[in-house]
């Protein structure tokens, strides 16, 4: 559905229209698991599936694991189970008031489009991540969407790194500061050259990616905000990236990683992260050994 899938991705199936979850909008996690739990043996007796188990995450699903379908159907062994590698996962969900889930992916696919670099840098580090066993959420490593959040922020705070002179027939990287609603003299922006930088390749922003998450973000001290955003009257702080001091950002304290879901502010989709020390260990590891392997 997001075009951001890897060989080892799993399929994300959500449920609409199921009547007692429609007509309430506040349905309680309750109602959801009591569904969940008669759908999930329902889901086990349909052949080819091996499991279907009930997770009780912060949206509960049914985990189903299945055998692909064989590439030649004919000298396929029926009998023989699917190595790992070669079956689906399918996470099952229930639509509800409160899932955000086809949102989240239609705001995935908005960014897949005006973020060319995003897909595949993305679909790298998921396999990366997914090699060492930090890419399930309910492991404690990332989900994709919260990997994928963190890679378009760092590319949306890449592209405004650099101004450059003629940008506004005014004055040559500068901003004037009544524009923002104050007074005073024009702010310089963050760098100023002469011409407008060549676009960086994939591969080093994927680096560049990397290094950051690595070495310059902070899980303790740092957010991954969505710029301006607001629940329940009370404003999110105004920056892509924040300081966790930030007052407004006091109920996530106890949560060991922070990024705001764009689609929902007030939810973080990184609370589970609990692994987020060894996903920096991961990503400075591997920054290292691609730089050593184009080193000449």
């Amino acid at each position: 559905a997001t075009e951001l899938a890897s060989g080892a991705s799993d399929l994300d199936l959500v449920v609409v229209g199921v009547p007692e979850l429609d007509q309430f909008a506040g349905a309680s996690p309750d109602s959801q698991l009591r569904l969940l739990a008669e759908l999930a043996p329902r889901l086990a007796a349909i052949p080819g599936v091996a499991s279907a188990a009930l997770q009780k995450s912060s949206v509960p699903v049914v985990a189903v694991v299945a055998d692909a379908p064989a590439a030649d159907a004919a000298d396929a062994d029926a009998a023989a189970p699917a190595p790992a590698a070669a079956r689906l996962r399918v996470d099952v969900s229930l639509q509800t008031a409160q899932h955000s889930g086809l949102v989240a992916a239609e705001h995935v696919r908005c960014l897949h489009a005006c973020l060319p670099a995003l897909a595949p840098i993305v679909v790298v580090l998921k396999a990366l991540l997914n090699r060492h066993h930090l890419k399930s959420a309910f492991t404690g490593g990332l989900s994709s969407y919260a990997l994928t959040v963190m890679v378009a922020r760092f590319l949306l705070h890449h592209q405004a790194f650099f101004a450059w002179p003629g940008a506004d027939a005014d004055g040559a990287g500068e901003r004037d500061a009544d524009a923002d609603g104050g007074a005073g003299p024009k702010l310089p922006l963050v760098v100023a050259v002469a011409a407008p930088p060549p676009a960086p390749s994939v591969g080093s922003l994927l680096l560049a990616c990397m290094h950051f998450y690595a070495d310059v973000f902070s899980p303790a001290d740092h957010a991954v905000g969505v710029g301006r955003g607001a629940s329940g009257g009370v404003e999110l702080c105004d920056a892509g990236f924040v300081h966790r001091g930030c007052g407004a950002l006091a109920h996530f304290d106890a949560h060991p990683l922070l990024v705001c879901d764009p689609t929902m502010p007030a939810n973080n989709i990184g609370k589970s992260a609990y692994k987020a020390s060894q996903i920096q260990r991961v990503l400075r590891a591997a920054a290292a050994a691609a730089l050593r392997a184009a080193a000449p």
